[in-house]
C-alpha cells in the first residue's frame, strides 16, 4: 500500500468518526430540547458512522445500513478469531454460542 493510499484510508476512517461525533452532538442537543424522535435518529446515525469507521479500519466497506450494523454486531460479539484477527473472524458465520 502506498503512502497516499494509507493517508486516504486514514482520512476515510477519520471522516466516519467526525460524522459520528457530529451526529452524537446533534442527538444530545435535540434530546435536551425535547425532540426525542430527532435525537433518536441522530443517535442511530452516530452509531452507524462509528460502525462504518470500525469496518473500514478492518478493510470492510458496506454501503447499506443492515450490512454495517450486522457486521458490527458480529465484531462486538465475536471480537477475534483463534489467530486474533478481527477481519478473519468476520468472514466466518457467527452464532450466538
Amino acid at each position: 500500500m502506498s503512502n497516499n493510499e494509507i493517508l486516504e484510508y486514514r482520512d476515510q476512517i477519520n471522516a466516519y468518526l467526525r460524522a459520528s461525533h457530529r451526529a452524537l452532538e446533534a442527538a444530545r442537543f435535540n434530546l435536551a430540547q425535547g425532540f426525542y424522535g430527532t435525537a433518536t435518529n441522530r443517535a442511530y446515525y452516530a452509531i452507524f458512522y462509528a460502525a462504518s469507521g470500525l469496518l473500514w479500519s478492518q478493510g470492510i466497506s458496506r454501503s447499506k445500513h443492515t450490512g454495517v450494523l450486522v457486521r458490527s454486531v458480529i465484531i462486538s460479539s465475536n471480537p477475534a478469531s483463534s489467530n486474533g484477527n478481527i477481519a478473519s473472524s468476520m468472514a466466518r458465520p457467527w452464532s450466538p454460542g
